[in-house]
């Protein structure tokens, strides 16, 4: 299961557990005093889970981040050493063309030779 999907389901536990204990307050039979200080407390559980929940992802959103930053860094630094594998050897035969012209046109301006 990716981490995307147990996040999720946990949130939505949270949720499901803090919607079904505030029913289950409101309809006990206890006074409305006592109720509206168990909803308070509830309420405060849940901001506290939430709080922690939120850590928990920015801490692996940064993480994720930081991740995806690298991979994309070593994979251009790759690239970069890949077309430089790939330029060297073009560098080489352009240098090796411009001498062979080069030659020609010496052999061309020679004048020439009447036998």
């Amino acid at each position: 299961m990716s981490e995307h999907r147990v996040l999720s389901t946990i949130g939505w536990s949270l949720l499901a557990g803090a919607t079904g204990a505030t029913i289950a307050l409101l309809l006990a039979p206890q006074s409305g005093k006592r109720t509206r200080r168990d909803l308070r407390k509830l309420k405060g559980n849940v901001v506290d889970r939430l709080g922690d929940l939120h850590e928990d992802l920015s801490d692996r959103v940064v993480e994720i981040v930081d991740d995806l930053e690298y991979r994309v860094q070593r994979t251009a630094s790759h690239g970069a050493r890949w077309g430089e594998d790939l330029l060297r050897p073009l560098h080489a035969s352009k240098e090796m063309l411009d001498h062979q012209i080069q030659r020609a046109e010496r052999f061309l301006r020679r004048p020439e030779q009447v036998n």
